[in-house]
């Protein structure tokens, strides 16, 4: 719906004319930070009773 590297509009120019907040507008995640968030979710799931410290 919206592009961030438009020559004209803006973000928060987009938004205003689709009528959403600027705030639900997220990236997706590509490549090396895609799988890295992957990797974390799949840690996460496998060792639930780990904690915030043990996990970093």
């Amino acid at each position: 719906m919206t592009e961030t590297g438009h020559a004209r509009l803006s973000v928060p120019a987009q938004s205003r004319l689709l009528f959403f907040l600027r705030s639900t507008f997220h990236q997706r995640p590509a490549g090396e930070t895609l799988t890295l968030m992957q990797t974390i979710d799949r840690q996460r799931m496998e060792t639930l009773f780990f904690g915030g410290r043990q996990m970093a």
